[in-house]
């Protein structure tokens, strides 16, 4: 199927990504969870199913360049507040569909010159440049006080009191794009866009209608998507077409953990994708090359200034918890990125007809280098269980959790739909640190056990070349615990 551009100006935007131009294939399914009538101030890009295939065994390209995600392809399904793995989207970049001149979906017969997918493909191509100079400039938005919601009796005040992104009964969504292009007298086009989409989701920051007596009552979560975007073009003599585009689209998404302070922590994804495309017609064959690179990350950062969790006991000191405890801090900050160069060489002919029937002839190659990385980048100390030490109710964590700063990378080709580790971490359990003196002077005594486990690994080496090799992977693992008991003095 081959939408124009025609077709893509004609469409609903919603949120302006390529999801929304695939509704009308009977051969791609959505995910069901993405956008519904209860979470509407969402915008990142639907994951999809073609012809059956699982969403992250597809292929996504611009222009010749793949900005797939394969950081971890099944990460979507992560709840966002995982300790250790960051969510991630099958698509890299949420691309904006106005950039987008022609897109193509191969749901069947995909042509040789593809790889890298079991599901489909879609092979978005950005729009030339209009001859004369102009421009466009666009403002859309949505809120949540324009809809009229049919929530059954039983479950409008959970909806109401929502403190979950999956319910989101208030948001504020716009869209600002902006373009300008034109033509030189040599040839030579140029287009430039900009697109900014931004929704604010307030919720509540705490579950079962409870009110903190020393944290926010309400907060608020964000999500961002910037669209940059630079296409040139140029057709010149004996039959030579050059083009090159480059798009920079980062996404930031702030989270915050419910019944929790200083809980907020922001999920970056997104990235550069570039390419170089040089055409030459050579009579009835036509030599195409094209030159990618893509750089996509799926990050976290937490809320500056905390780099720990906390779970108190209730106290008059530690007041603003529900449930007996107060709990504080977020799972630190950690790196993913995913880099990948390519060419690509594709000799073609034109159409050989023999009575009926028509004959396509392709030739090519493709060579490509990807290198995958994980770093958390520092270490991280979680007090997992609380405790009272006394009759005034101060808490102490009896267990502690440290996650040390760590990196690991892969190199190669990965083999994402085999769903195969690549590498492993290093955690250690250390000892709770001392905590203040019970107030009012109270006497007590607490006893600490702590248990310590390092380990070390070298992750596996892949290599892509005529066949594949694998270096060998080595681990080590220690143990040791240690006891001791500390009495606090009156």
């Amino acid at each position: 199927m081959v939408l124009d551009q025609k077709y893509i100006d004609a469409q609903a935007k919603g949120n302006g990504d390529i999801g929304t131009l695939l509704r009308i294939n009977p051969n791609v399914q959505f995910d069901d969870t993405a956008m519904t009538s209860r979470n509407m101030g969402e915008i990142r890009p639907a994951d999809i199913s073609i012809n059956g295939g699982l969403f992250y065994q597809n292929a996504f390209l611009l222009d010749g360049a793949n900005f797939n995600n394969d950081l971890n392809p099944i990460g979507g399904e992560i709840v966002p507040t995982h300790i250790m793995d960051v969510p991630s989207y099958s698509q890299g970049i949420a691309l904006d569909s106005s950039l987008i001149g022609n897109l193509t979906v191969y749901d069947s017969n995909v042509p040789a010159a593809f790889g890298g997918f079991n599901g489909g493909v879609i092979d978005a191509e950005s729009r030339k440049a209009r001859d004369a100079i102009s421009g466009k400039l666009a403002f859309r938005m949505s809120r949540s006080v324009w809809n009229r919601y049919h929530i059954a009796r039983d479950k409008q005040q959970s909806f109401e009191e929502s403190f979950q992104a999956s319910d989101q009964p208030r948001y504020d969504k716009y869209q600002i794009n902006a373009v300008l292009e034109g033509r030189t007298r040599g040839g030579l086009g140029i287009i430039g866009n900009i697109s900014r989409t931004r929704s604010v989701i307030p919720l509540r920051g705490y579950s079962a209608g409870f009110v903190s007596a020393n944290d926010e009552f309400e907060k608020e979560q964000t999500r961002e998507n910037t669209n940059l975007s630079v296409r040139l073009d140029w057709e010149g003599p004996n039959g030579l077409d050059l083009g090159a585009s480059i798009t920079h689209a980062p996404t930031d998404e702030r989270y915050f953990i419910y019944n929790t302070k200083n809980g907020y922590f922001d999920l970056k994804q997104g990235g550069p994708v570039a390419s170089f495309r040089a055409n030459l017609e050579l009579g009835a064959w036509t030599l195409r090359n094209t030159l990618s690179y893509s750089d996509v990350e799926s990050s976290r950062r937490g809320q500056s200034g905390v780099n720990h969790w906390k779970n108190w006991a209730w106290s008059d000191q530690f007041d603003w918890g529900a449930r007996g405890s107060s709990q504080e801090g977020n799972w630190g900050n950690i790196d993913q990125t995913s880099r990948n160069i390519a060419y690509r060489l594709l000799l073609e002919r034109a159409a050989l007809r023999w009575g009926f029937v028509e004959h396509h002839l392709q030739l090519g190659a493709e060579v490509q280098d990807r290198k995958a990385t994980y770093e958390r980048l520092n270490d991280h100390l979680s007090w997992l269980r609380p405790e009272s030490t006394g009759p005034a109710q101060a808490p102490t964590a009896l267990s502690t959790m440290k996650v040390v700063r760590s990196r690991r990378s892969a190199r190669g080709l990965p083999l994402p739909q085999a769903g195969a580790s690549i590498s492993a971490s290093s955690t250690r359990i250390g000892p709770a640190t001392s905590k203040p003196r019970p107030p009012n002077g109270a006497c007590s005594s607490r006893t600490m056990c702590a248990w310590v486990a390092g380990a070390s690994a070298r992750a596996s080496a892949w290599t892509a070349t005529t066949s594949w090799t694998r270096s060998p992977s080595r681990h080590a693992w220690r143990f040791r615990g240690t006891c001791s008991t500390t009495r606090i003095p009156c």
